[in-house]
């Protein structure tokens, strides 16, 4: 055991070091480790304790009600994590990572929280709107989706199951199904009304990145950093064909009238006929990597975006091909970039289209005209939209943006209408003399304790 809390480290771990160690370690062993922390001090103990638990929750491991009294955590990167009911009475949590945790009956009495990262900040991956309903559902790199109702403001359930980040979800055009995809390789079948799962796609080796349901529910396709498409028949629920492609997977699309498949990669675009399983057009010239693709809800037209690259319409009955606009230029770490368009989102008409984008700024495009009808600006500078979408009328933009925040903009005069939010659950979690709870909190002008009872902790 000594020899594996030397192996684990007295100074925190780089990512790349973790990456290694995560399969080389068993979970008996970490435990060992950081039970052999307690009572001790960060100097004699170092960041052993803290490094086991990271390790032990990139392993997957349950926090939930563990005995971690007294414990040395310092350092240790738990985002994300589970701590409900766990026990940190007098634990060391000495600049560890507990952004978006749920903390809820935890007991943090006497623990000391100095430079501890204890925020809100679950970047959001996706968006997809309801048809039939208008609700608005959200996946992150918390491992769940997330059901608004746009109109009431409100979080209506949270979808748990995936065991790794959410990176795209996806209504069925009768919406009465969800369908959500990640890094875990799953693809999740939901009853959109219940939250119920209805059944898990297996098949890609490797991160999924993109899903897209057929016009008629009966097909679903997925591509992801294997390098394939794959076409699922929801009816029987298996595979029955793969689109071979070169490069990682990072967007697809399927036409109203089921008659392409469009696959946006890393290289380029490419687009093949849905039913003799051919590829009919390539376009890589001039492009970004990591591109995004929308059919246009008629199926006439293609757009795609992508990362320092000009967004395209691509004519589906001729395939030509024009830029839409020329990217703008910014300044990033001291060196001038080019705008990188992340998703795109035609509204139900057809007439209008929106992207998110790195540096903040969301233009409102009119594809036929060719020229901006608006320009919505992010109210944080510099602000990253990583996600974008139109309501099911079309009166109203969804935005999600790194920091987790979704905001609600008005698609006639681009006014910010209201903002959804979702804040760590710290319900009845114990914080009385805990170290830190007098130096300001990472987000507004609130202490540390503040936030937490603010958040539902309580001073006992």
């Amino acid at each position: 055991m000594k020899y594996l809390a030397t192996t684990v480290g007295m100074q925190p771990l780089t990512e790349t070091v973790l990456s290694l160690m995560v399969n080389m370690v068993n979970p008996e062993g970490l435990w060992q480790v950081i039970q052999a922390t307690r009572g001790k001090s960060l100097k004699e103990i170092g960041y052993s304790g803290g490094n086991a638990a990271t390790l032990l929750w990139l392993k997957g491991k349950s926090f939930k009600e563990v005995n971690l009294t007294g414990t040395v955590l310092a350092s240790a990167n738990l985002e994300n994590a589970d701590l409900t009911g766990a026990n940190l009475y007098a634990a060391n949590l000495h600049m560890a990572k507990l952004t978006d945790v749920t903390l809820e009956n935890a007991d943090l009495r006497k623990s000391i929280l100095t430079k501890t990262e204890l925020q809100e900040r679950n970047p959001i991956t996706s968006m997809a709107v309801n048809p039939i309903d208008n609700r608005l559902a959200v996946s992150g790199h918390d491992r769940t989706i997330k059901i608004w109702d746009i109109d009431k403001g409100i979080l209506v359930m949270t979808l748990k199951g995936h065991t790794d980040s959410v990176i795209d979800v996806v209504f069925s055009p009768t919406g009465q199904e969800l369908a959500s995809a990640g890094w875990d390789g799953a693809i999740k079948i939901w009853d959109a009304n219940t939250g119920t799962l209805r059944t898990t796609l297996q098949g890609h080796f490797g991160r999924i990145s993109s899903i897209a349901y057929s016009p008629d529910c009966k097909y679903l396709i997925s591509g992801g950093d294997d390098g394939t498409v794959r076409i699922w028949n929801l009816l029987e629920l298996v595979e029955v064909a793969r689109l071979e492609q070169l490069a990682e997977v990072t967007s697809v699309a399927i036409d109203s009238k089921s008659t392409f498949i469009a696959v946006g990669t890393r290289e380029g675009v490419d687009v093949w006929d849905f039913t003799l399983k051919k590829r009919v057009f390539n376009l890589s010239k001039g492009l970004g990597g990591w591109q995004h693709i929308v059919f246009s809800p008629n199926g006439d037209f293609l757009i795609v975006g992508g990362v320092e690259a000009s967004p395209r319409i691509i004519e589906i009955a001729t395939w030509k091909t024009k830029i839409l606009w020329r990217p703008k230029t910014f300044v990033s770490r001291g060196s001038r970039r080019s705008e990188t368009y992340y998703q795109l989102a035609c509204d139900p008409q057809g007439e209008k289209l929106i992207s998110g984008t790195y540096s903040g700024e969301i233009p409102v495009w009119h594809i036929a005209f060719n020229k901006e009808v608006l320009h919505i600006k992010h109210p944080v500078k510099g602000g990253k939209v990583e996600s974008v979408t139109f309501d099911s009328s079309g009166h109203f933009v969804a935005t999600g943006d790194y920091d987790g925040k979704i905001y609600i903009w008005s698609a006639q005069t681009g006014e910010c209408i209201k903002l959804l939010e979702t804040k760590m659950n710290c319900k009845g979690t114990k914080i009385k003399g805990a170290k830190g709870l007098g130096v300001k909190a990472p987000t507004g002008d609130k202490t540390l304790g503040e936030w937490l009872i603010e958040r539902g902790a309580v001073l006992e």
